[in-house]
């Protein structure tokens, strides 16, 4: 079962995602509020896509990375895309919640809170792996593979290039893997730019959160 999981494709994986948001979409229908719908529906798309990605990123051999690595990619645009609606949602559920704390009860704000960071939790997590996919494409397209310069690794796999990618997201800098080539170089710059202001974002509004409980 996991090993048919991890060689799912990237179109696989966006086809299973939209179906299980469709379907959180008609469960919670009239049952809850609009808002918590809205944090509902995208959770169950970006928590789907991501146990399907870290499947294939924990289970595909280095050569079956570079077999692959067409397959599993979104492509630029999508990244794109998906980096500007993952800060729209995370800053919807952090607003979210510092609304519904001054509006509802103690007893939901526990289940708000919870929502809310798991939603951020969820779209900082989908970024950086959307970005591992992407860097594992590039790396892979020339034969041998090249354009990052992985000390004592001849085949880097998927948790290679997740490596850079979450390193990337935590600090905004590369670690001892260097980029050789200068497109390498310019999508680490957006890298670190996104993973930058996404950070801030949530560093900000989460203190706002914190002076409006005091």
């Amino acid at each position: 079962m996991l090993n048919q999981l991890a060689r799912l494709d990237a179109h696989h994986r966006l086809l299973i995602g939209i179906c299980v948001a469709l379907l959180a979409l008609g469960l919670s229908y009239d049952i809850v509020t609009l808002p918590i719908r809205i944090l509902a529906v995208y959770l169950s798309y970006s928590l789907t896509i991501n146990v399907l990605t870290i499947i294939s990123m924990a289970n595909l051999h280095p050569s079956e990375t570079r077999q692959t690595y067409k397959l599993q990619d979104q492509g630029r645009l999508f990244i794109l895309i998906f980096a500007v609606t993952a800060a729209f949602a995370s800053l919807f559920a952090v607003v979210f919640l510092v609304d519904m704390v001054k509006q509802s009860d103690p007893g939901h704000l526990k289940l708000y809170a919870g929502l809310s960071v798991i939603t951020v939790i969820s779209s900082w997590t989908l970024l950086h792996t959307l970005f591992t996919l992407r860097y594992g494409h590039l790396y892979y397209r020339s034969n041998p593979g090249s354009g990052l310069n992985f000390p004592d690794t001849k085949n880097p796999d998927y948790q290679d290039f997740a490596y850079v990618a979450f390193g990337i997201g935590m600090t905004c800098q590369v670690a001892d893997v260097g980029p050789t080539s200068q497109r390498f170089r310019r999508l680490i710059l957006l890298h670190s730019l996104l993973s930058f202001g996404f950070n801030t974002l949530i560093v900000a509004l989460s203190i706002n959160i914190v002076a409006g409980l005091l």
